[in-house]
């Protein structure tokens, strides 16, 4: 997110219209700064095992982001700085495991 060589600042994409409204345009730099705390303040909760987030278990060998956040820039870099473990994620790959 930080190191994130796209999310330079005037960098730009687009936002999907909610509730009838036209998509718009928002800085990546902008986005960034809104998510990323957030994302940080999750997966420190996740670390701390603070209610109401628990992991089953401490994690050992690393942790694997999913779903359409997973993809976002930077993220799986934050997901190693937090939980001090490899960490990654490749929605398209992972698929439904309840198949298996």
């Amino acid at each position: 997110m930080r190191d994130d060589p796209e999310g330079a600042p005037g960098r730009t994409g687009g936002t999907a219209g909610v509730g009838g409204r036209l998509p718009r345009p928002i800085r990546r730099q902008y986005l960034s700064e809104i998510i990323e705390p957030r994302a940080e303040e999750i997966f420190t909760l996740l670390r701390k095992g603070d209610p109401p987030v628990r992991l089953r278990g401490k994690p050992r060998a690393g942790v694997v982001l999913t779903g359409g956040g997973s993809r976002m820039d930077g993220l799986t870099d934050l997901g190693e700085r937090v939980f001090k473990l490899p960490s990654g994620g490749e929605p398209d790959r992972i698929g439904d495991w309840s198949r298996s």
